[in-house]
């Protein structure tokens, strides 16, 4: 086993995952795969998730990723992106009215996935063992265009700021 995947009895592994994409084609082969690796190998003490956990906003498809999230064992915390909000990650269908708008897909992701949601107004705190986290997330398809490419808006930074100097 790599020495990276031993940690030392006071050391943590702190696992970044993106784009699962629950919900898209060979997504469940790929899941079962990952899961493995994480209970069997890698075990990390804190999972993070950063955005597109889903191919396409849907209620079912956000339970799914949390059911399966949560039967890893570990603590983890959640950033959404472009296609947790807009469908297949396209913004522009949002435009044209053919889905919900995106606030209200925002609020059945947070309502699907809190408390394990990191944002940019107020640091999460996490503690494992000796060791004390604090965690931001921004979500970047917030400002996206028209194909939801995203990108950190100006107006995060002071946010960010505000969160770090309160901790």
């Amino acid at each position: 086993m790599p020495p990276w995947m031993t940690p030392g009895k006071d050391s943590i592994l702190i696992a970044h995952i993106s784009d699962l994409h629950f919900g898209s084609p060979g997504q469940t082969e790929c899941w079962e795969t990952l899961a493995s690796f994480m209970k069997t190998s890698v075990k990390p003490s804190l999972l993070l998730v950063t955005g597109d956990l889903v191919h396409t906003p849907h209620r079912d498809l956000y339970k799914r990723a949390k059911t399966d999230l949560d039967a890893l064992g570990v603590p983890y915390y959640v950033c959404p992106g472009n296609h947790d909000r807009h469908k297949e990650g396209n913004r522009l269908v949002s435009w044209l009215g053919r889905k919900k708008p995106w606030r209200e897909t925002a609020a059945v992701f947070d309502n699907v996935f809190q408390p394990n949601i990191v944002g940019p107004e107020k640091m999460t705190s996490v503690s494992l063992g000796a060791f004390k986290i604090g965690l931001l997330g921004v979500d970047s398809s917030d400002n996206a265009d028209y194909s939801a490419r995203g990108y950190v808006a100006d107006k995060f930074f002071p946010m960010i700021k505000k969160s770090v100097d309160q901790n």
